[in-house]
């Protein structure tokens, strides 16, 4: 067993972590620019009233502290006191030129308010979209954009109230501080911080002021932007989720199908010991009969094993979860007579693939073979590590085909005679034998006779009384089939699922495996087609969904610029950034 409260503490203790972090961060960094220790007592706390205010409002709204508003909350950790900063550092400078400490927290305030509605503005806008997206990955990011609206808020608003208020109780004039060490240091550090930024000013003018120093560093920024893009993005693709490290494995075992439960056992045991001497294992549950399964695979058989491990938590070990799985993916990729394959365990348990598209067409030998040459051409690449299919070797089948005419002189329909073939075959549940608490099936059936003679002989009731065989009323035909024929929208499909190696990316894979099927012609004649499915589709779904986020939130924040600073080319410049950053 293992406890999922572990990780919930984990995430809990890392977001307050990550808060209480950026609270002295963000005071460190105020004492080494303002060199006032009394810029610590307000960032303590301006910063904390920030985060309860956020948490009653997200209480009002209905949410909770979960993984995402939890992730909110710990990115935010900046944003709960960068308005603040600007707000304070702009009040210190004007208590130099106002005798009366609130007028100058007015003043300095209202000098910032278009800085502060511009930079925190644009962070609610930009969330809008977010909080709107309606695919699957929309929904679990709307109660993180949500909780992000409400901090940005929240952080407005103690910036324009709280923030001025404490600088007017706390804060000092220049003139009325003390003259001790860290005072004269303060003095310094300005009177050196001010020749850096006129120096940069300067240069900046300089550089502004001629025009071809001025396109040069245009064409060089253009250039340095496009080489990253072209080099330094390379191979970088798009994941749906990163496979998180929660410590458990799954391996999925499936033996031929004519194994028995004996044998499965024996099997699924030997591929576990395999396994036993990997470092920090914990335990390991195996399960034969049952194992997990993607849409069009069989869950449930005799020839079917699952073995679970798993290892010490991720704070307890000094190795990476991929590492086990490439190693035992490298242990069983020549374990004979049987399809192995290999996962970290995701969030709510279980295995995953993140690799998932489908073929579907019209004719099932056709199908299977060219999924086998599929399936066979994705594990040449080095960035798929595993590759399996829902199409499955065929297994013996004994068909019936009935005479219709003669069951008709017999006075016997073709249900009934498979009803007869089946009970003499498969037996009969008659009645029930209850034992204490247990209840035991009853079943009769005939004598178990080895043999593809000995189904043709099955005898059956005649006119007269004289059993009459088989063979006689139906043809008997013997021949393979699939094991199961799995279909989506009606149409026979062959589900691939696999997964990438680290460091490939699974959009990036996908695009390769659909290339590969046109190319090597799998998608050839009519009813033939190759779609995304399970995780891909979900993938592609929600990089639809976040890039018209991204539009619609450029848009958004083009207008709010436009109303904050009251002109609609001053927002130009700052849109022509987006593409550098």
């Amino acid at each position: 067993m293992y406890d999922d409260g572990i990780i919930v503490e984990s995430t809990v203790a890392s977001t307050i972590s990550d808060v209480m972090g950026a609270i002295l961060l963000c005071a460190v960094i105020l004492f080494i620019f303002l060199v006032n220790i009394r810029t610590t007592l307000i960032v303590a706390i301006t910063m904390p009233a920030t985060m309860v205010i956020s948490m009653f409002f997200l209480e009002l709204f209905g949410q909770t502290l979960n993984t995402s508003t939890l992730l909110a909350l710990g990115l935010s950790a900046g944003i709960l006191v960068s308005n603040s900063i600007v707000v304070l550092e702009n009040v210190v400078r004007r208590f130099d030129d106002f005798d009366d400490k609130w007028e100058a927290a007015r003043v300095g305030t209202s000098q910032m308010a278009v800085a502060v509605l511009a930079s925190a503005g644009t962070n609610v806008v930009v969330m809008l979209p977010i909080a709107m997206m309606s695919s699957m990955v929309g929904r679990f990011f709307r109660p993180f954009a949500l909780a992000t609206l409400i901090v940005n808020i929240a952080s407005i608003f103690i910036s324009f109230t709280l923030t001025p208020m404490l600088c007017a109780i706390f804060m000092r004039k220049r003139s009325e501080r003390s003259s001790n060490a860290l005072a004269r240091f303060g003095v310094h550090w300005d009177e050196l911080f001010d020749r850096f930024a006129g120096s940069f000013a300067n240069a900046l003018r300089k550089v502004g002021d001629n025009r071809l120093l001025c396109g040069l560093a245009i064409v060089a920024v253009i250039a340095i932007s496009f080489f990253t893009f072209k080099f330094g993005t390379k191979g970088v693709g798009f994941n749906l989720i990163e496979t998180d490290d929660w410590g458990r494995v799954v391996v999925r075992v499936e033996m031929p199908v004519y194994y028995e439960l004996d044998r499965t056992t024996e099997r699924v045991k030997e591929i576990a010991a395999m396994a036993e001497d990997l470092p920090d294992l914990k335990y390991s549950l195996v399960s034969v009969g049952k194992a997990d399964a993607m849409g069009g695979q069989a869950d449930e058989g005799v020839y079917l094993g699952m073995i679970e491990l798993v290892f010490k938590s991720v704070y307890e070990r000094d190795w990476k979860l991929e590492d086990v799985i490439m190693q035992l993916r490298e242990r069983y990729s020549n374990y004979p007579d049987a399809i192995i394959s290999v996962s970290g365990a995701g969030m709510f348990g279980g295995s995953s693939s993140s690799l998932q598209m489908t073929l579907s067409g019209p004719d099932l030998d056709e199908l299977a073979e060219r999924s086998r040459l599929l399936r066979a051409d994705f594990l040449t690449h080095p960035g798929v590590a595993e590759m399996d299919m829902t199409m499955r070797d065929t297994k013996p089948q004994i068909k019936v085909v009935p005479k219709r005419p003669i069951l008709a002189d017999m006075g016997l329909s073709a249900t009934a005679l498979g009803t007869i073939v089946r009970g003499n075959t498969d037996g009969l549940e008659v009645a029930d034998y209850k034992e204490g608490d247990r209840t035991i099936d009853i079943r009769v059936k005939l004598k178990e006779e080895h043999g593809f003679d000995k189904v043709a002989e099955i005898p059956l009731p005649g006119k007269n009384g004289l059993p009459v065989p088989l063979v006689a009323v139906a043809d008997v035909e013997h021949g393979h089939t699939q094991i199961m024929i799995y279909r989506v929208d009606k149409r026979r499909t062959v589900r691939f699922a696999g997964n990438e190696t680290p460091g490939y990316g699974s959009s990036t894979l996908m695009d390769y495996m659909k290339e590969r099927a046109v190319e090597l012609g799998a998608t050839d004649g009519e009813g033939y087609e190759i779609l995304d499915s399970g995780l891909s589709e979900t993938l592609n779904e929600s990089i639809d969904d976040f890039f018209e986020a991204i539009l619609l939130s450029v848009i958004l924040t083009y207008l709010t610029l436009a109303a904050v600073l009251e002109s609609f080319v001053r927002p130009l410049i700052v849109a022509l950034t987006l593409p550098f950053g």
